[in-house]
């Protein structure tokens, strides 16, 4: 709209413009929103096979392979030790915040004691697939899988073009 134009006289403008009708909720000062992905999931949603696939193609050693899914899981078990990091802190945050408002309001505490238990489940979760990679079990495996079978079509990639490129090179040879 231009400011040269007018609005009608009856024209309705909504009431949640003006009014915020929700009740405000405890928040942290370092509280995050829920919809911040955890380590373990951006670690879990990277494209491995495409990962694999390169370092097949340019890398072609077993001995790569080996030490690239070793790597892998090492950095699994740290995005798992910081997600476990992070629940923990912000378990004690919660138990601030259930001390600040029990004595106010009974629900608030129930429900944050709620959140309290959620985040333990998670963590028991979490510590089950730190043991878990260690045996070539659970979450991690998803990304090994279609590493390893990104990297040895990689690997079956370089080798055609290198036979390609070496049968062409007979003909060069009777010249």
């Amino acid at each position: 709209m231009l400011p040269s134009e007018v609005i009608p006289a009856d024209t309705i403008i909504s009431e949640d413009l003006f009014v915020d009708n929700q009740a405000p909720g405890i928040q942290s000062r370092d509280e995050q929103p829920y919809d911040v992905p955890s380590r373990v999931s951006m670690f879990l949603d990277q494209d491995y096979e495409t990962l694999g696939f390169t370092d097949g193609y340019n890398l072609h050693s077993g001995e790569v392979l080996q030490q690239k899914v070793k790597t892998m899981k090492a950095a699994f078990r740290m995005a798992l030790e910081q997600d476990i990091d992070h629940a923990r802190n912000r378990i004690l945050q919660l138990r601030e915040s259930v001390i600040e408002v029990e004595l106010v309001s009974a629900e608030q505490k129930a429900k944050l004691e709620m959140y309290i238990d959620h985040l333990n489940d998670n963590i028991g979760r979490l510590q089950q697939q730190m043991e878990l990679s260690a045996l070539d079990e659970g979450w991690i495996m998803g990304a090994v899988h279609p590493y390893r079978k990104g990297f040895s079509t990689g690997v079956e990639e370089y080798l055609n073009l290198e036979r390609m490129m070496n049968w062409g090179s007979l003909f060069d040879r009777n010249q």
